[in-house]
């Protein structure tokens, strides 16, 4: 009957079915009904009686998606979504993290190889200004030398014998041209001694400045102490620093100096303990703000047709000198260079002697030991005759060799003879023979009391810098002034008492 609903009740048991019935299916019933009236004329039931199972079929069953159904997908969609959108989050995190990690390793390898690259390129530079550097300094040793001794013929006070200082003064001061170039050489360890910094200072900057290019003004504080440096690389800084400024269009220079206690743990890594700080400050251009950490790198320049090695040799010797140095600048507003070395320990006096000195100092054959029996060992035959004049001048019996294994000989053939040698000469290196290190390990086991001193075109020689942990008594860097060369056979000889014959 269409359009009516029935209420039917299965008294059957569920588990005898053939099928499974779930709600909201249509079914096909075949059997016998039976409809009883009740009370009310429309109201009544109807009792349908099935034959056996199989008079109930399912025509359609109930769609699979209910709202239930459906609110519960819709929640466990949800939930993995979250979980979905949770993982990807995590995962791009890991990503980003990998990627930076594999990007900061990247860029830690391409300044690796650059800076490889840039090592070689020093190294190769390195090998070949080495050996130009050791040779120009035989040459200027011989012109300096020489010219001591022209000096020496001469009044002390006399006019040319002016001239001839100012020729050795100029001489002297090429010598820096080859500490530039012995920079990037090997070792490269300064030969420091304490220096008076107030004469540095005013010396070497009114040097740099002799061109008039710059005014300088000078505040530097009272009874600066000495400072421990190697004077032809502090030039360089100097000159460096100077030069930096005069090609900045600055036309006036600060210099100032001052005593600092730097404590231990220092951020600049300098070691605690007293250091001179020194500022140079211009009124150029300033620099601008990009370049200010490129600018002791080999080879950075914002000036066309310039190296730009300046600034990263004065960083090299600073740091060699166990010191710091920084710049601060705006642009407008000029540039500041700060270096800080250390204070010389109060045991060691200034050095009184250097080439910087403005008057002649007289020369004088007097006031060393004379008839000391001397063996010069030398490759350049014009040195050992130089010094070899030098030597008998101040009255001294002078035994001269061209390398390493003659001087043995002839050092072991004077102790055979009872007549041994008091001090001994050797140059460093010896192209073509052996040089002055095996000379004198040699010259050790003849005699462990052996006094010698050390020369070599190589002034930056780590051996140079440590002579008495080789076993020389001195030594005294080429080129030098026949001052410098007297003052230290004197000091020596004075050591030993008598000559031995």
């Amino acid at each position: 009957d269409q359009g009516r609903f029935f209420v039917c009740e299965l008294y059957q048991r569920r588990s005898e079915l053939p099928m499974r019935l779930e709600e909201g299916a249509h079914l096909r019933v075949t059997g016998i009904y039976h409809i009883n009236h009740g009370e009310d004329a429309n109201s009544y039931t109807l009792n349908l009686e099935l034959r056996s199972p199989s008079d109930l079929m399912v025509v359609h069953q109930p769609p699979w998606l209910t709202p239930e159904r459906a609110i519960t997908v819709v929640a466990l969609l949800s939930a993995v979504s979250l979980l979905a959108a949770a993982w990807i989050i995590q995962l791009r995190r890991v990503v980003d993290r990998q990627t930076q990690t594999i990007r900061r390793q990247m860029e830690k390898e391409a300044q690796l190889t650059s800076d490889l690259e840039r090592a070689t390129r020093l190294e190769s530079l390195g090998m070949l200004a080495g050996g130009i550097a050791h040779d120009f300094n035989n040459m200027l040793t011989i012109i300096v030398g020489n010219l001591s001794l022209a000096r020496m013929e001469v009044q002390a006070e006399g006019t040319m014998a002016n001239f001839l200082h100012e020729a050795e003064r100029g001489a002297m001061r090429a010598r820096n041209l080859t500490q530039q170039l012995l920079t990037f050489a090997r070792g490269g360890n300064p030969v420091r001694k304490a220096e008076d910094l107030t004469r540095l200072l005013n010396e070497e900057i009114e040097d740099a400045t002799s061109n008039g290019q710059l005014q300088v003004t000078y505040s530097l504080a009272d009874k600066l102490p000495a400072v421990l440096v190697d004077r032809s690389q502090i030039s360089q800084v100097l000159h460096n620093l100077v030069a930096n400024a005069i090609q900045a269009s600055a036309t006036r220079l600060l210099v100032s100096a001052r005593a600092e206690e730097i404590p231990a743990g220092h951020a600049s890594g300098l070691k605690g303990g007293r250091h001179l700080r020194i500022s140079l400050l211009d009124d150029g251009p300033g620099i601008p703000a990009e370049n200010l950490g490129k600018l002791f790198d080999p080879y950075f320049t914002t000036r066309k047709g310039r190296r730009g090695l300046g600034l990263s040799l004065v960083r090299s010797i600073v740091i060699k000198h166990e010191g710091y140095v920084t710049v601060a600048s705006e642009p407008g507003s000029g540039a500041e260079f700060i270096l800080w070395l250390p204070v010389a320990p109060e045991t060691q006096a200034p050095a009184t002697l250097h080439p910087g000195t403005t008057q002649a100092p007289p020369l004088s054959p007097t006031g060393a030991p004379a008839g000391a029996s001397i063996l010069l060992m030398d490759d350049e035959a014009p040195i050992r005759l130089m010094i070899s004049a030098l030597l008998r001048r101040l009255g001294h019996k002078v035994t001269m060799t061209a390398d390493g294994g003659a001087a043995v000989r002839e050092y072991k053939a004077a102790m055979e003879a009872n007549r041994g040698f008091d001090l001994v000469i050797v140059d460093l290196s010896v192209p073509n023979g052996m040089g002055g290190m095996e000379a004198m390990e040699q010259l050790r086991q003849l005699d462990p009391k052996v006094l010698a001193i050390v020369s070599s075109g190589y002034s930056n020689d780590p051996i140079m810098a440590d002579h008495a942990s080789f076993g020389f008594a001195a030594m005294v860097p080429k080129p030098y002034q026949v001052e410098d060369l007297t003052k230290t056979v004197q000091q020596l000889l004075q050591q030993r008492a008598v000559p031995r014959s």
